[in-house]
């Protein structure tokens, strides 16, 4: 049975980051724009996290944490909405850095990080957020913050995290679903860029933006190591260029939900034109064979 799905959906896309004054760089970066039909069901994600630097292990665990939530993510079950399935594999990743870190003593020192995702589906945006990175929205040249620092004011130069991953066996995530527009841009930042200058700042940059997505994050990336930022600093921008009408993403969306799961396969069966020869693996949520076309003989693997 094949689907085949157009989620119209187009966006663009723009990162920079950099080591700053510091002598390594513990932000990690990563996005996803994948093809259809995961573009429609899962849609696009990108990740940023900030490894806690008095940890140890800081950059190995913001490279953990965007790794597997953009590998995780997309294998969740098409039934799960993406609140369940954001929740989901946020909590097997602060447990998996959490048990990495049961080595260290103290367990601010051993695999801690910010993290914050966005994904954009159909009309949708939908952010996990944990530590101090932000998440702001531009829309028609007005800058808004959506997401709200998990840590606590020390001094005038000093704070400590409330929340991170990794930090504790149990997470608490911030969810937020806000409604996206075509020309709407999600910005996000760590704070070595966010501490170090104004939203009138970062306002002036976006606005004066030329369509390189990521010459304007090097652009706010400058404007705070002028500022004198001493910590790292990275920076992700994303634009909504297209997205698909609201009725062709509502039956989209009916129509996976009503399609049936295919049956467990046996040697000999018939799917789509391949021909089942063996089965690979199985777990509850899937199963993997080795099949062939039966018009061409093409040998496959298929996952279903």
């Amino acid at each position: 049975m094949k689907i085949h799905l157009h989620s119209q959906i187009r966006v663009a896309y723009g990162q920079a980051t950099e080591a700053g004054r510091k002598a390594s760089n513990d932000d990690c970066l990563g996005s996803r724009l994948p093809e259809e039909p995961l573009l429609t069901t899962k849609g696009v994600a990108v990740v940023i996290a900030d490894g806690v630097s008095a940890a140890e292990a800081g950059k190995e665990a913001s490279e953990i944490a965007v790794q597997n939530f953009l590998t995780d993510y997309y294998d969740t079950p098409d039934e799960w909405t993406v609140k369940t399935a954001g929740h989901r594999v946020l909590t097997a990743v602060n447990r998996w850095l959490y048990s990495l870190g049961r080595g260290f003593t103290h367990a601010q020192r051993g695999y801690v990080t910010t993290l914050s995702t966005l994904i954009i589906k159909s009309h949708t945006a939908h952010i996990f957020h944990v530590g101090d990175t932000r998440v702001w929205r531009w829309r028609t040249g007005k800058l808004k913050q959506i997401t709200r620092d998990h840590s606590l004011r020390l001094n005038a130069t000093d704070t400590q995290l409330t929340r991170a991953a990794g930090l504790d066996l149990n997470l608490e995530v911030d969810y937020h679903a806000v409604d996206v527009r075509e020309g709407d841009a999600f910005l996000r930042t760590t704070d070595g860029v966010h501490e170090h200058q104004s939203p009138a700042q970062l306002s002036t940059i976006l606005r004066s933006q030329n369509g390189n997505l990521d010459r304007t994050c090097e652009q706010m990336i400058l404007r705070s190591l002028a500022n004198d930022s001493p910590d790292n600093l990275s920076c992700q921008l994303l634009r909504i260029d297209h997205l698909p009408a609201e009725g062709d993403a509502a039956e989209l969306s009916r129509e996976l939900r009503q399609r049936p799961f295919p049956p467990d396969l046996a040697p000999g069966m018939t799917i789509d034109g391949f021909e089942i020869e063996a089965e690979i693996d199985a777990s509850k949520r899937s199963q993997i064979y080795r099949a062939h076309e039966k018009e061409t003989g093409r040998r496959i693997i298929l996952k279903t």
